[in-house]
């Protein structure tokens, strides 16, 4: 899935009361992939929506974000 993707299905949820069920459905599998991060900004709803799908998923299962940014100066 991408990013984009993401944040439209977050709002699309957000505006009919289904935003809890968004954040089940993504930590329910044993793999996420999010694809084009960074590419467009994430409203406040998605970036709190992903933050606590990779807060719950934390050891249970894996994620793989991919981005077309450069690695940040200084970074290892």
């Amino acid at each position: 899935m991408t990013a984009n993707d993401f944040v439209e299905e977050c709002q699309k949820a957000e505006k009919s009361g289904l935003h809890p069920r968004i954040i089940k459905r993504y930590c329910r599998s044993e793999l996420l992939i999010l694809d084009e991060i960074g590419y467009f900004p994430f409203d406040p709803i998605s970036a709190s929506a992903l933050f606590q799908i990779i807060s719950k998923r934390y050891e249970r299962g894996s994620i793989i974000l991919t981005s077309n940014k450069t690695q940040i100066n200084g970074a290892n």
